[in-house]
């Protein structure tokens, strides 16, 4: 009977624990719905036509490309931020390691940002651009007395290794731009060339938020630059090309590949600063346009006034004409 006891005791157990496990399992799913749900309206896309102009090795290529990333709005009046590779040729000349081997020059023609999975699309202008985290700033222009849902970074953590982080990301048009989430754990920390952590794991939504399970903001995943711009580090063809062949292979060994969470007190510091600088570009648009309508008009009345001249001196030939043909009479 002990026997059976014993038995019986060792099943209720391992029932008790499996059930246990069962409930974790379901609260951590839970948690992460939430923040899926919490954050999916500030998940943005942004369609981007770059005029790009890239030099490597010697050589050279002009071209003019489209482009579809995601972004995360970080203040209700339209601002933007994005990863900085898709938009400037320094961020990108920076992540390849520099030197003379590489230049890269981005120029965006076009900015269109799809909030949600609405139809509409906004027009959008580069406000800001950080190269050496990899972060760069897109503010909204046509967003009239709209308020957008932000990510407020004002509460941030820091970051412990092993544990777990999620994101919240986003499809494109031909997925209805569905949100989704993302998780990883923590898997180490740098302190050069600034303070950021290390994730293994699915997280690659660059520019966007890293959040604990229970949707605490961490900060940001981004590519840094680790500042040793222009010193060979692979024996053969220079640096930039040892870099863009470590992307190529994924094997980032530490290298331009790794993706890191830069902290979420610096990506404060970078928001108030864009902030600041999207209202002087804002401003600076604002008197472009304004210049052009001018110009634009002063060249419609010269034109009226060409077109007036013509008129009268057709005019003045066309009288000459018929006295020359009455005196001929």
């Amino acid at each position: 009977m002990s026997y059976v006891r014993t038995l019986s005791s060792l099943f209720l157990a391992a029932a008790v624990a499996a059930s246990a496990c069962v409930a974790r399992a379901d609260e951590a799913g839970d948690q992460l719905k939430s923040l899926m749900d919490k954050y999916a309206p500030s998940i943005v896309t942004v369609k981007l036509v770059i005029r790009a102009e890239v030099n490597f090795m010697g050589q050279s290529r002009d071209d003019e490309q489209r482009a579809e990333v995601h972004g995360v709005v970080v203040d209700p009046e339209g601002l933007i931020m994005v990863p900085a590779t898709a938009i400037s040729g320094d961020s990108l000349g920076d992540m390849l390691g520099g030197g003379d081997d590489v230049s890269v020059k981005m120029t965006p023609t076009d900015i269109k940002i799809v909030v949600g999975n609405e139809e509409k699309e906004f027009n959008g202008f580069l406000a800001a651009v950080d190269s050496k985290v990899g972060l760069a700033f897109l503010k909204i222009e046509d967003l009239g007395d709209r308020k957008l849902t932000a990510v407020d970074f004002g509460t941030t953590l820091d970051a412990a290794i092993g544990q777990a982080v999620a994101q919240v990301g986003r499809h494109s048009k031909g997925y209805d731009y569905a949100c989704y989430f993302e998780s990883a754990r923590v898997s180490g920390e740098i302190a050069k060339p600034r303070k950021a952590w290390m994730v293994d794991g699915g997280l690659g939504g660059f520019a966007l938020p890293v959040f604990t399970a229970k949707g605490e903001i961490i900060g940001v995943l981004t590519n840094i630059a680790d500042g040793m711009k222009g010193e060979g580090d692979d024996g053969e063809g220079g640096r930039g090309f040892g870099r863009m062949m470590r992307m190529l292979s994924g094997s980032g060994g530490g290298g331009a590949g790794t993706a890191f969470v830069l902290p979420g007190s610096i990506v404060k510091g970078l928001i108030g600063q864009a902030k600041t600088k999207s209202v002087e570009v804002a401003a600076e648009r604002a008197k472009q346009k304004e210049e052009d309508a001018k110009s634009g008009g002063d060249k419609k009345d010269e034109e009226k006034k060409d077109e007036e001249k013509k008129d009268g001196e057709k005019k003045d030939g066309e009288k000459k004409d018929g006295e020359k043909k009455e005196e001929a009479k």
